[in-house]
């Protein structure tokens, strides 16, 4: 990969950098390559390497084979030695690193003394993610998550790219303190829920008003129980405790009668978080199943306020 970048760039739209940078911050070099990429880079290997390139891309199943050991960029340059891949072709033909959305955990920023500098600081909230595999050597080896991974081992004051996502501003409390919240999430959807009750607990606001539904695997994995049951009414669904499975949604269906009276009656502001919301939508036109009127309501306040 010893060739000159100096038009790398240009028919790609990853910005422009050294090939280093590239590499570190632009690209994806931890997924297997697709079929197509390993074909591109055939054309830049021995005689002998590229044919066992092609052999491996000339139909989905000995594709799948070979990603079943999980291969990444390195995998592959380690497997076929001969490869010169020219810097232009490698940058363009690998995807680009896509944006990671976390959720803000924290009610307002705080400061922080950061190299002899007070800056503000934001909590934000996410799970870790791992998982095993076996090489073709027979090796097992651990395959963290790209960006998980990277916020994990970036040191103190370390710097990183942001973005806002669009949904910002849709994702409020409400200001008035005497309407009723309806808060579901599970795993790291909680996180934006910790800032609402951070935020009505500093204004002491009353707790009897507000209801956490929360879902996850096993009492270690309760996120910030003790912290939130101080500011609202909390139940939490194990999927994984004794054997059985109890989910977010058998929560919603044992207080249907609550819900439906302060969706109907009190004018309710319903939020949810994570990877639930399509189960919620399916209990809440049951809980509301005699007030259609009521249904059609809702599920405009969750269009207006779902985080997907």
């Amino acid at each position: 990969m010893r060739h000159s970048i100096s038009h790398v760039f240009t028919e790609c739209s990853v910005p422009p950098s050294s090939l280093r940078r590239a590499l570190q911050s632009y690209v994806d070099i931890s997924s297997t390559p697709t079929q197509d990429m390993i074909q591109t880079f055939s054309k830049f290997a021995s005689v002998k390497d590229a044919e066992d390139m092609i052999k491996i891309t000339a139909n989905i199943e000995d594709y799948l084979k070979f990603r079943k050991t999980h291969p990444d960029l390195l995998a592959v340059l380690t497997r076929f030695p001969s490869l010169r891949i020219p810097a232009s072709v490698l940058i363009a033909s690998l995807n680009k690193l896509l944006p990671r959305p976390y959720s803000v955990a924290s009610v307002d920023p705080k400061n922080a003394l950061v190299s002899g500098k007070y800056v503000p600081i934001t909590d934000i909230l996410f799970e870790t993610v791992t998982h095993d595999y076996v090489t073709e050597a027979g090796d097992v080896r651990q395959k963290k998550g790209v960006c998980t991974d990277f916020l994990l081992n970036l040191p103190i004051g370390g710097q990183f790219l942001t973005y806002r996502s669009g949904l910002t501003g849709h994702f409020q409390m409400p200001e008035d303190p005497n309407l009723p919240l309806i808060m579901i999430g599970a795993g790291s959807g909680i996180a934006p829920f910790r800032a609402f009750w951070q935020r009505r607990f500093v204004r002491q606001w009353p707790k009897r008003l507000v209801h956490l539904y929360f879902g996850c695997r096993d009492e270690s994995e309760d996120l910030f129980s003790k912290e939130s049951e101080r500011c609202l009414i909390r139940k939490t669904a194990f999927s994984r405790l004794n054997g059985e499975k109890f989910y977010v949604q058998d929560l919603l269906r044992l207080d249907g009668g609550m819900i439906f009276d302060q969706i109907v009656n009190h004018k309710a502001c319903i939020f949810i978080c994570g990877k639930v919301i399509s189960n919620i939508l399916v209990i809440v036109r049951s809980v509301l199943g005699s007030q259609p009127h009521c249904y059609r309501e809702a599920v405009n306040r969750y269009n207006l306020f779902q985080l997907g």
